[in-house]
C-alpha cells in the first residue's frame, strides 16, 4: 500500500491532484482509513502511470475518465485515438487562424481597431450562411445565383478580394479629391473593371445588386462600404459616364 503522499512523490505529482482524481472519480483511493487518510495498492498505481501517460499524450481527463471506464487498454489504439483527435484539433486551429486573419485584414481594410462589428457582419456562422441563400432567393434568379455565390469574400485570399482591398483602401486615402480628377477618375475606372470582373460582365446584375445595396432594401450579405465611399465613387463615375448615363450610380 502507498500512502497519498508516498504514491503523489513516487509519481511526481501533487497530494492536491490525487484528491481531485478521487473527487472527480477519475482515480479512487484503494482504502480510506477513520482519520480519512487515503492509501492506494499496485492496482491503483498503475491505474495513475496510465493516467499520467494519458495526460502526457494529451487527452483530456474526462476522456481519459471514458477510456479507463471501457477499459480501453490497447496502447496503439490509444495512439490511433490521438492521432484522430490532434487532426480535429488541428482542422479547428487552422480554421481559427484564418478566421483571425481575416478579421486583422478587414480592420486594416476598414482602418479601424474595432472588431466586433466586422466579426459580425462577414463571419457569420454557418446557419447565418444558409439563412442569406434563402433571402437572395426572392431577388435573383438562378443563373444569377450562380453568379452571388462566386462573388469574392472580403477577408479572403482570394485575387479579386484582394484588388478590392487595395481599391478600397485607396479610395480612403483619396476621399478629399475632386470626383473629377484625375485620381478620383483612375479609381472610378478600378472600380468599373473590377464590378465587370466580378459579375463575368453582366451589368444587368451588378445594377440590380447596386440599387439593391444602395436602397438597403435588405441585408443580403455583401460588404458595406460605407456611405463615403458611395457618395465618392458614384459621383466619380458621373463623371466618368457622363450625366445621362450615371442615373444608376449616383446617389
Amino acid at each position: 500500500m502507498y500512502s497519498i503522499g508516498k504514491l503523489a512523490k513516487l509519481n511526481n505529482i501533487t497530494v492536491r491532484t490525487l484528491r481531485y482524481y478521487d473527487e472527480i472519480g477519475l482515480l479512487k483511493p484503494t482504502r480510506v482509513d477513520e482519520s480519512g487518510h487515503r492509501y492506494y495498492d499496485s492496482q491503483a498505481a498503475l491505474i495513475l502511470h496510465n493516467i499520467i501517460l494519458l495526460k502526457e499524450i494529451g487527452f483530456e481527463l474526462e476522456t481519459i475518465h471514458e477510456i479507463l471506464a471501457n477499459q480501453v487498454k490497447s496502447t496503439k489504439e490509444l495512439l490511433h485515438m490521438r492521432l484522430q483527435i490532434i487532426k480535429v484539433e488541428k482542422e479547428q486551429l487552422i480554421e481559427s487562424e484564418e478566421r483571425i486573419r481575416k478579421i486583422l485584414r478587414l480592420m486594416e481594410v476598414e482602418g479601424t481597431n474595432d472588431w466586433e462589428p466586422i466579426f459580425k457582419t462577414f463571419l457569420q456562422p454557418k446557419n447565418n450562411e444558409k439563412l442569406l441563400k434563402e433571402i437572395r432567393k426572392n431577388y435573383f434568379t438562378k443563373d444569377e445565383l450562380k453568379i452571388i455565390e462566386k462573388l469574392p469574400r472580403m477577408g479572403s485570399d482570394d485575387k479579386l478580394a484582394l484588388k478590392w482591398e487595395e481599391l478600397i483602401k485607396d479610395i480612403k486615402c483619396n476621399l478629399h479629391k475632386d470626383p473629377a480628377s484625375k485620381k478620383a477618375q483612375e479609381l472610378a475606372s478600378r472600380w468599373l473593371n473590377l464590378v465587370e470582373t466580378m459579375y463575368k460582365g453582366n451589368w444587368e446584375l451588378a445594377q440590380k445588386v447596386w440599387k439593391i445595396y444602395r436602397n438597403k432594401e435588405e441585408d443580403l450579405g455583401f460588404y458595406d462600404f460605407g456611405s463615403e465611399i458611395i457618395r465618392f465613387i458614384g459621383k466619380a463615375q458621373t463623371y466618368y459616364f457622363g450625366q445621362k448615363q450615371a442615373g444608376d450610380f449616383d446617389e
